[in-house]
């Protein structure tokens, strides 16, 4: 780990309003591990979106007891049917155009290499829609699974 990847991390979740979700003053001053990662299609199913769906594949919120989260490949197949997917048509356009993101994105590690992505989930749903072999770079955050860490972590840790 390095500093600037600490800070590099620290900055990416501000900016991308995911700052709530995570306890950065804890992580900061804890100087939690992170590092760098990349990421492509082959690797989809243990990249998670911040999404949940139902047994028979119904969105639901992060609080059911019986949702389960979406990797970034299954959300690819079902993002049709997700509240939000207007907001794939922007990045599905452009990524159709050939415009490729050169982006660093946040993630947070989760059980058995696993990853929780931060931000940037639709535009690597897009991706892995469209089956583009685009490398997709994180800064992998390896802080404690804890809630109060991380709230989400409530409903990831045995789900996963």
């Amino acid at each position: 780990m390095s500093n600037d990847d600490l800070a590099e991390f620290a900055a990416l979740v501000r900016k991308a309003g995911s700052a709530p979700m995570i306890d950065l003053t804890r992580c900061m001053g804890e100087r939690w591990p992170t590092r760098r990662e990349t990421v492509t299609l082959r690797d989809f199913s243990r990249v998670y979106a911040p999404w949940y769906e139902t047994a028979d594949g119904r969105e639901t919120s992060y609080d059911d007891p019986h949702g389960r989260p979406l990797s970034i490949d299954r959300a690819a197949q079902v993002f049709r049917s997700l509240s939000h997917k207007d907001r794939f048509d922007y990045p599905i356009e452009q990524l159709s155009k050939g415009a490729i993101p050169a982006t660093i994105l946040p993630a947070y590690k989760l059980p058995r290499s696993n990853l929780l992505l931060l931000d940037g989930n639709h535009r690597t749903v897009a991706i892995a829609h469209l089956k583009l072999s685009v490398p997709v770079d994180l800064i992998v955050c390896d802080g404690p699974m804890e809630e109060s860490a991380l709230w989400d972590l409530k409903y990831w840790i045995d789900k996963v």
